[in-house]
């Protein structure tokens, strides 16, 4: 899987659509672009690195996206328990965080999700118990695999 979890058989959901300068497909896969659909990844667009994904939507309609336009909403074997958004309904934190500026934040800061994914398997292990627990665990195992 790829570090931002977009790979093939990925349920996504597409966000807000950027420029599509640079990808070069037939029109009617740009045309068929929509926002806030939910789809499955079915390969990537050769040719562009790995940063264009296509999208079968629930249509059936293809359309390709940036991996900035998708984020996971299942993956496969993913429990349905812990979806991606299943919290955005509460209240910010405080100071009024902004989760979502967060996240995008972290992804454009150098390091930056390997930053946050430390600190929180430090600061579960600190509020939980010594060996933290299952999720602290499971995260420190995928740094030291090299994952993130």
């Amino acid at each position: 899987m790829e570090p931002n979890g977009i790979d093939v058989g990925v349920r996504i959901k597409t966000t807000t659509l950027g420029s599509t300068k640079g990808i070069f497909v037939r029109q009617h896969f740009l045309d068929a672009r929509k926002a806030g659909v939910t789809g499955t990844v079915t390969g990537f667009v050769s040719g562009h690195g790995g940063d264009v994904w296509w999208v079968e939507h629930e249509d059936k309609t293809v359309g390709v996206y940036s991996v900035s336009e998708l984020v996971v909403a299942e993956a496969p074997g993913h429990r349905r328990g812990s979806r991606v958004g299943q919290y955005d309904h509460l209240d910010p934190v405080a100071l009024s965080l902004d989760m979502d500026k967060l996240a995008e934040l972290l992804v454009r800061s150098n390091y930056g999700v390997h930053r946050f994914l430390s600190a929180l398997v430090r600061t579960r292990k600190r509020l939980r118990s010594p060996g933290g627990d299952r999720l602290a665990r499971e995260i420190e195992r995928l740094l030291e695999e090299g994952e993130y």
